[in-house]
């Protein structure tokens, strides 16, 4: 029965203020000057699914409906701007129902490709932060008016991130015979980005004279500065003579083909990085 009632009062309701905006001689400024109209207003921004190719700008937005009915949300047009050139832009054509008298939440998602931007751009190099400025226009349908444009502006910061560089600093072979060998990998992680990096753990496998010698995650935390670099160890051990004599021959030589490879995962202010790595080369081990 509540119900019921609600029901015929938000239809009553709803007929009358129709009977007032759609009465004879009633212009569009009279029509809007007798209803409130929706405000809107950013509550968050922030990057998802970011890596060094891409990222996903989710704009949250609170969309406030004084009326007492619900209105429609017809599209929200965005344009992001940096220093007066723009970045990107378009319009998101979803629907939303925005309750009557009431607070809506609302998320904008904007996808962002690094290259678009640093070829729009034409100065700037990836690793560099850059001030954006982003502008919304909501777009709301309100019975017996013109569709209403709600503008909204937010500033902020958008990385464009660079890969960090690993490089081999040092191989190492502490111990050599035919049923053991241990190895000390060194390896050197810059940071090529203007905001701080952290090294959360590193997935590699290392492979000498064309055999797999090493395979495991390191979960040693390193905190790189803006351009700055650090070294990490990692130590191994392999049996040779299940390897065979050809690996067996090029360690004793002290010299032998490498292939690194592996996932590197970084911790940023902007959100997590995952970057697959490879290299090739010959390398000198060192006793």
């Amino acid at each position: 029965m509540a119900l019921r009632l609600d029901f015929r009062t938000a239809v009553w309701s709803g007929a009358l203020i129709a009977s007032f905006l759609f009465a004879p001689g009633c212009s569009t400024e009279s029509r809007r000057a007798l209803l409130e109209e929706p405000k809107a207003r950013i509550t968050s921004t922030r990057l998802s699914d970011i890596d060094f190719e891409r990222a996903k700008l989710l704009v949250g937005l609170a969309v406030e409906n004084p009326l007492p009915f619900d209105i429609p949300l017809s599209g929200i047009e965005y344009e992001i701007m940096t220093e007066g050139r723009k970045l990107l832009g378009g319009k998101s054509e979803r629907r939303e129902r925005i309750r009557a008298e009431s607070e809506s939440e609302v998320t904008l998602p904007v996808d962002i490709v690094f290259a678009d931007l640093l070829a729009a751009l034409g100065d700037v190099e990836a690793g560099t932060v850059i001030p954006y400025t982003a502008m919304l226009s909501l777009g709301v349908d309100v019975p017996g008016a013109e569709a209403l444009r709600v503008p909204i502006r937010k500033e902020g910061k958008l990385p464009i991130p660079a890969m960090p560089s690993i490089d081999i600093r040092d191989l190492r072979l502490d111990e050599l015979s035919m049923d053991a060998a241990k190895l000390a990998l060194e390896l050197e992680i810059g940071n090529r980005n203007q905001f701080e990096l952290g090294l959360s753990s590193l997935g590699y496998a290392l492979s000498l004279a064309g055999f797999e010698v090493g395979r495991s995650t390191v979960d040693e935390k390193v905190d790189l500065a803006p351009g700055g670099s650090d070294r990490v160890t990692i130590h191994m051990g392999f049996a040779p003579k299940k390897l065979g004599l050809a690996l067996f021959s090029a360690l004793l030589q002290g010299k032998a083909p490498y292939k690194l490879e592996g996932m590197a995962h970084f911790d940023s202010p902007f959100g997590e990085l995952d970057m697959p790595f490879r290299k090739e080369g010959e390398a000198g081990l060192r006793r």
